[in-house]
C-alpha cells in the first residue's frame, strides 16, 4: 500500500501554480475565503503537467451548494422514480411528474368547471362537484329534435346525431364523387364556321358514364357555339364554333359532368 502526499491550496493559488506535484502526490484545493464553504477539488500528480494544468479529479461542495447543471428529460408521460439512478436522471423525473400531475389537475377541474362550477382547487373538490351535479334521469333527453337548453343528451341520442353525421358525410362523399366542374380556355379563331377543340381530362374518374353541361362566358356569346362529342367516365372533347366573323380570341368555356 502506497503512501499518499497531501498538499493544500486554495483554488486561486491552484489555478496560476507551475509547480509540479510528484507522481501520485495529491492536492487539496480550498475555497479561498479559507471559511470551508463551496467548492473543494483534488487534484493527481502526474510528476510532469503543472498544478494549474492538471484535470480535477474529484469536484465536491457542501450539498446546501450543489448545483445540478444539467436534467435530463425523462421519456415517460409519468415516469417512475427508482433508487440507484444519477441526480440529474432523477430530478428530470421529478420535473415530468410535476407536469403530469398539474396537466391531470388541471383536466379534473376542466370537467368540473363544464358542470357549472368553477371554483374547483383541487381535484377531491372537483370529484365532489361533479357528484353534487350529476345528472338525473329527469335532466335527460332521448331525442334529437328538444330545443331545451337545460337538458342532456342520452348515449342513445348522441349515437343517432352520430348516425346522421355520418350518412350526411357518405351523402356529401357521394355526390362530390360523382360531380365535377371546370373551366376551360379556348383560343376561339375569328373565322367564321371555324372550329376549335380542347380535350378535357377529369382529375378522377367517374364509375358511371358522366352528362356533361357547357356554358359559354364571352362578351358575345352568340358568336361562339359550344358542342361536347367523345365522352367517356375519363373525360369529353369540347368544340367551339365561331359563327360570326370576329377577332381572334380566348373563350372561357364553363362545364359541369355529372353522374347518377
Amino acid at each position: 500500500m502506497d503512501i499518499i502526499k497531501l498538499k493544500r491550496a486554495t483554488k486561486s493559488v491552484a489555478n496560476t501554480s507551475t509547480k509540479v506535484l510528484e507522481k501520485d502526490e495529491v492536492l487539496v484545493i480550498t475555497p479561498d475565503s479559507g471559511s470551508g464553504k463551496g467548492k473543494c477539488q483534488l487534484k493527481f500528480g502526474d510528476g510532469v503537467t503543472a498544478i494549474k494544468s492538471l484535470p480535477i479529479a474529484i469536484d465536491g461542495e457542501n450539498a446546501d451548494e450543489m448545483k445540478v447543471p444539467t436534467i435530463t428529460t425523462a421519456s415517460d408521460e409519468n415516469p417512475v422514480l427508482s433508487a440507484g439512478e444519477t441526480i440529474k436522471v432523477f430530478f428530470g423525473k421529478i420535473k415530468k411528474k410535476f407536469t403530469y400531475l398539474e396537466n391531470l389537475l388541471g383536466n379534473v377541474k376542466t370537467v368540473t368547471n363544464l358542470f357549472g362550477s368553477n371554483d374547483a382547487k383541487t381535484v377531491a373538490q372537483g370529484l365532489q362537484n361533479l357528484v353534487n351535479t350529476k345528472f338525473n334521469k329527469s335532466d335527460l333527453y332521448d331525442g334529437t329534435d328538444s330545443t331545451s337548453t337545460s337538458l342532456g343528451a342520452t348515449a342513445n341520442a348522441l349515437r343517432k346525431v352520430n348516425e346522421k353525421t355520418d350518412n350526411n358525410t357518405s351523402s356529401i362523399s357521394t355526390l362530390n364523387s360523382n360531380l365535377k366542374v371546370g373551366t376551360t380556355t379556348v383560343l376561339a379563331s375569328g373565322q367564321a364556321g371555324a372550329i376549335r377543340t380542347s380535350n378535357i381530362i377529369f382529375d378522377t374518374s367517374f364509375s358511371k358514364m358522366p352528362s356533361i353541361s357547357v356554358a359559354i362566358y364571352n362578351e358575345y356569346p352568340s358568336v361562339f357555339q359550344a358542342t361536347i362529342s367523345k365522352v367517356t367516365k375519363l373525360g369529353f372533347s369540347l368544340y367551339l364554333e365561331t359563327i360570326k366573323e370576329t377577332s381572334e380570341q380566348s373563350v372561357l368555356v364553363h362545364w359541369i359532368a355529372s353522374a347518377k
